[in-house]
C-alpha cells in the first residue's frame, strides 16, 4: 500500500481514538484520514498491524516516543480498547465507533474471514462459521473491549454496552455515514467526500436467513436501529446522549492509568500474528540480516520468535508450509539485495 504523505496546517484539536468493529466501513474512515493526514499521523493498532510495521521498519505503538505518539492525530484498528487510552498521556481524546445492521454485518464478515483464511490454505463453512461467531457481535466486542466504560451499577449486557457507547463521542452507523460524520469532519476540518474503499462485488454466501441472524443479535440490532438516526450536529453525533461529566471523568481516568507496557506481551502479539499470518520464517530472515529492525530489543524478539515459530510450523499441513516458503521467497526477492 502507498504510504501518503500530507503537512496538515491545522492545529490538532484532541487525539480521535477509533476501534474498529471489523466489516463495519473501517477502512473507508481510515483512507480518508490518511488523505487529510498523512500516514505518519495515524496510528492503526491490532495484530495485523503489528505485523505490517514490523516489516516497514516503523516501531510499535508501546515502544513509540512520546513525542511521535503525540503527533498522531488517529489512533484506530481491531486491536483498540479502552487501555490503549494509557498510551496517548497528553492533550484531549474523543472516541469513535461505526456500528452496522446485523444481517449485512454478518454476511460480510464471514464473506471475509472465508476468503481470508482460503489465502492460507483453510476451509470454512458457514456452520463452522457461525459455531464460531458469538450471538449480538458487536454488543460482546465492545463489553470485550471497553468494559472500563460500562457502568459499575449496570448488571445486563444491554445496559451495560448502552452505558459504554454514552460515553462516545460520536456513534456512527455504516449505513448512515456519510450524513452523521459531518459534524466530525467540521471538528477535524477533513476535506474531500468519502470514498467506499474494498467492495466486494461478489460475496460467498452463508447459509442462513436474514430473520435468523436477527434473531440471533437482538441486541445488537436494537443498538443499531437507535445509532442510526440521520442526525446533522454541528458537533459530536451520539443518539444514545450520555453526560459530558461522565465521559470526561472516565476517559481521564483511563488515560492516567498504567498499562502493562512489557516487551515480552508485546513481543508475543507481534510474534503470533506472523506465524498465524505465514510470515514469521520471511521475519526471521529480516530479523538476521536488517539493521533497521524498528524494535527496542530486536534479539529478545527473535528469540520469541524462533522458538513460536518452531512450536506452530510443527502443526502445519503440507499446503501451508509452501504458503510461508512462497512468502519467505517474495520477501527474499525483494529485499535481499537492499538489506545485505
Amino acid at each position: 500500500m502507498k504510504r501518503i504523505t500530507v503537512n496538515p496546517t491545522h492545529p490538532k484539536p484532541f487525539t480521535l481514538v477509533f476501534p474498529h468493529i471489523p466489516k463495519t466501513g473501517g477502512t473507508t474512515l481510515l483512507y480518508h484520514f490518511r488523505r487529510n493526514f498523512g500516514d505518519d499521523a495515524i496510528m492503526s493498532y491490532g495484530p495485523f498491524n503489528r505485523m505490517t510495521r514490523f516489516f516497514a521498519n516503523q516501531f510499535q505503538f508501546e515502544e513509540m516516543c512520546s513525542a511521535e505518539v503525540n503527533k498522531l492525530r488517529v489512533v484506530q484498528g481491531h486491536g483498540v480498547c479502552d487501555k490503549t487510552l494509557s498510551l496517548i498521556r497528553h492533550g484531549p481524546v474523543r472516541l469513535l465507533v461505526v456500528l452496522r445492521h446485523p444481517v449485512s454485518l454478518i454476511r460480510s464478515r464471514y464473506h471475509h474471514r472465508k476468503t481470508a483464511l482460503s489465502k492460507r490454505g483453510v476451509g470454512l463453512s458457514s456452520s463452522e462459521f457461525m459455531a464460531s461467531e458469538p450471538e449480538n457481535f458487536m454488543t460482546t466486542l465492545l463489553l470485550q473491549k471497553f468494559g472500563a466504560l460500562a457502568d459499575p451499577n449496570v448488571r445486563s449486557p444491554r445496559g451495560r454496552v448502552v452505558s459504554i457507547l454514552r460515553k462516545f463521542d460520536y456513534v456512527f452507523t455504516t449505513e448512515s455515514l456519510d450524513q452523521q460524520m459531518q459534524g466530525l469532519a467540521r471538528d477535524l476540518t477533513l476535506l474531500g467526500p468519502l470514498e467506499r474503499r474494498r467492495v466486494a462485488e461478489k460475496k460467498e454466501s452463508l447459509d442462513l436467513s436474514n430473520d435468523e441472524i436477527e434473531q440471533r443479535n437482538p441486541i445488537d440490532l436494537e443498538l443499531f436501529e437507535m445509532a442510526n438516526k440521520k442526525l446533522d450536529q454541528q458537533g459530536r453525533h451520539n443518539p444514545f446522549g450520555g453526560g459530558k461529566a461522565a465521559r470526561v471523568r472516565a476517559i481521564t481516568q483511563l488515560q492516567s492509568s498504567s498499562m502493562e507496557r512489557s516487551h515480552e506481551r508485546v513481543y508475543q502479539e507481534l510474534s503470533q500474528a506472523l506465524c498465524q499470518n505465514l510470515r514469521a520464517e520471511a521475519a526471521i530472515a529480516k530479523l538476521n540480516i536488517d539493521s533497521k529492525i524498528a524494535l527496542r530489543h530486536p534479539r529478545k524478539f527473535q528469540e520469541v520468535l524462533k522458538q513460536n515459530w518452531e512450536t506452530y510450523a510443527a502443526t502445519l499441513p503440507a499446503e501451508r508450509v509452501l504458503i510461508s516458503k512462497n512468502w519467505l521467497a517474495r520477501w527474499q526477492a525483494n529485499n535481499l539485495c537492499s538489506t545485505v
